[in-house]
């Protein structure tokens, strides 16, 4: 079970979620993997919580973040937090140690990658996982959510909203026939198309 944290944010700013960091950062000694929005914030910060006594809210000073280690089963475990029990369940993502904002949680983003949430948003609260917006290594293997053209102008276009040349948009979508998308419901901008949901399905067959 998620471990249930103390905190709730008031106000929060858009966005929810950030996708964690591919290179290691060295915390207090230990290489972890980050996923907190501000790697340069102080150790320690004020939180506004609720009052359980009043009713109303008090501020408290914590940790700014706390370590989680994710097993081979990508069930991960509090290693060091000021403010939830050691080997709590917080979450979800491959293995590794990570360093997560003190009122979010892990899991994964459309593309699987490691991505922290806001307590109460995301997968873990019922809601979708994030879209991801990292186009890795042109291997085919990303999960395409965006793509698209400017139809006026020669080399531009995005796959999940990051630049990428025209040329090489085979290397994230599959080659279709426009007859057999068109059949299905779906229709085709040069040189994209998509579904009926207005998804992308492949590049258009010359």
């Amino acid at each position: 079970m998620l471990a249930t944290l103390l905190f709730t944010s008031f106000a929060f700013a858009a966005p929810t979620y950030n996708v964690c960091n591919k290179q290691k950062s060295t915390i207090n000694t230990m290489p972890v993997l980050d996923c907190v929005f501000n790697k340069n914030q102080p150790w320690n910060m004020e939180a506004e919580v609720p009052d359980l006594e009043d009713g109303g809210t008090k501020l408290i000073k914590v940790n700014s973040a706390y370590i989680v280690r994710c097993n081979n089963n990508h069930r991960c475990g509090v290693v060091f937090s000021d403010t939830i029990k050691k080997g709590a369940v917080v979450g979800n993502s491959p293995p590794g140690d990570y360093r997560l904002d003190y009122d979010h949680y892990i899991d994964v983003d459309a593309a699987g990658n490691a991505t922290e949430y806001l307590r109460g948003t995301g997968p873990l609260a019922g809601g979708a996982v994030a879209r991801s917006d990292a186009v890795p290594s042109a291997d085919g293997k990303v999960t395409v959510s965006e793509a698209s053209c400017e139809p006026l102008m020669d080399d531009a276009c995005t796959i999940n909203h990051k630049p990428v040349a025209k040329a090489d948009l085979g290397k994230y979508l599959p080659a279709v026939n426009e007859a057999d998308v068109q059949s299905a419901g779906g229709f085709c901008e040069y040189p994209i198309c998509y579904n009926s949901a207005n998804n992308p399905v492949g590049i258009r067959a010359d």
